[in-house]
């Protein structure tokens, strides 16, 4: 039959072996097992049944660098494990019932590129546990049952080009995490002179993504009134945001004055947060015909990522696509990326309308009116008559003064 058990020091007189594979169904090995193989570069375990390993089972091998322990059934990784392996460049742990790793597991690892920890049942992991993984380019934790992640957990990996967290339970990561690693996330390692790795950030994206959109599509407003136009994300983001925008519209550059930010700027959403706005006033002297500006934000590739705090330059290979999209309708194609300003021509009537309102506040009094469906067609008129207002499902944070 397969075999469960290894005598110690079997391989004692292999002081050359650089490459070791065993497999079978081992459920344990002796502390000493591998003592002897001082020029081993490569030990692979995978496919076995072991449950778990003495800690110094692999001190001695200063040569290593590739170590497998995919498939087999280890629940805990004792401290100090891999001590000593300054040479390792790449260890897998995947396909095993990991529940948790010791803080200092990877301590020592200044070699490491490559570590992949997929599909065990960690639920949680140390503050640091990655700590002093400087050299780290790959790091995978996908198919696990995490549901958050501490702070700062990714500082210092300075290399790390792959980030795989998906088939995890996080449902919301803290502001900065990703801080330490947008300047290297998704950019390129050439491997062996020869061939280039692709590195990535993999979430869970659908539940974690932010619908980005103009607070409404549009306003009326007479010349000389102050423009607020508001974006919101539906959701906080962990990283900061820019999108800039363009303009158009049969609007001239001197029938506004004081526009910010400015179109190639954008709007720079810090981590937290879900409302920015574009300012301007109205320049007076307009013609008697009404015109329009038309504010678009731009699309997904034109889009940037940044630190946190919103400051420094963009992420350079990241998509923010990772992190938002923009609303979709088959019957409105784009709607929601675009707001109109109408610029009423001298003489015209005051403009009604509550679009610019906070959305909770704005949906729940169209709401509330009935006999409209479009904010900007509501009047003060309909606001003086109502009698009832219900805005306690409409999942406000926040009011401002002119909201009512």
């Amino acid at each position: 039959g397969p075999m469960t058990g290894l005598p110690s020091g079997i391989f004692s007189g292999l002081s050359s072996l650089q490459t070791l594979r065993v497999g079978g169904e081992l459920t344990s090995l002796p502390a000493e097992i591998f003592g002897g193989l001082s020029s081993l570069k490569t030990l692979s375990l995978t496919g076995n049944k072991l449950t778990g390993l003495p800690a110094e089972i692999f001190s001695g091998l200063r040569t290593l660098e590739f170590l497998n322990l995919n498939e087999n059934s280890l629940t805990a990784l004792p401290e100090g494990l891999f001590g000593g392996l300054g040479s390792l460049r790449r260890l897998e742990v995947n396909d095993n019932r990991l529940i948790g790793l010791p803080s200092g597991i990877f301590g020592g690892l200044t070699s490491l590129q490559g570590l992949y920890l997929e599909d065990n049942q960690l639920e949680s992991l140390p503050a640091g546990v990655f700590g002093g993984l400087t050299s780290l380019w790959f790091l995978s934790l996908d198919d696990n049952e995490l549901e958050s992640l501490p702070a700062g957990i990714f500082d210092g990996l300075d290399s790390l080009i792959g980030l795989n967290l998906s088939s995890n339970a996080i449902p919301v990561f803290p502001a900065g995490i990703f801080d330490d690693v947008l300047d290297t996330l998704g950019g390129s390692y050439v491997l062996d002179d020869r061939l280039t790795a692709q590195g990535r950030l993999r979430l869970d994206n659908r539940p974690l993504l932010a619908e980005l959109a103009f607070a409404s599509t549009a306003q009326r407003l007479p010349q000389g009134s102050d423009v607020r136009v508001e974006a919101t994300l539906s959701r906080a983001l962990p990283v900061g945001l820019r999108v800039p925008y363009t303009l158009g519209g049969t609007a001239e550059t001197g029938d506004y004055v004081n526009l910010s930010p400015a179109p190639e700027d954008g709007l720079v959403f810090a981590a937290g947060e879900t409302r920015k706005a574009i300012t301007l006033t109205l320049a007076g002297g307009v013609d008697n015909v009404d015109r329009n500006l038309v504010m678009t934000l731009r699309n997904y590739s034109e889009m940037k990522l940044r630190r946190s705090d919103g400051t420094g330059t963009d992420a350079p290979y990241l998509s923010a696509r990772i992190f938002v999209e923009y609303p979709f309708s088959f019957t409105f194609p784009g709607e929601g990326r675009t707001h109109t300003v109408t610029i009423a021509a001298a003489g015209s009537p005051p403009a009604e309308g509550i679009c610019e309102r906070t959305p909770g506040v704005r949906d729940a009094l169209v709401k509330a009116v009935g006999v409209v469906s479009d904010c900007a067609a509501v009047t003060r008129e309909d606001l003086a008559g109502l009698t009832s207002l219900d805005i306690a499902g409409a999942g406000l944070t926040e009011l401002h003064a002119d909201d009512f």
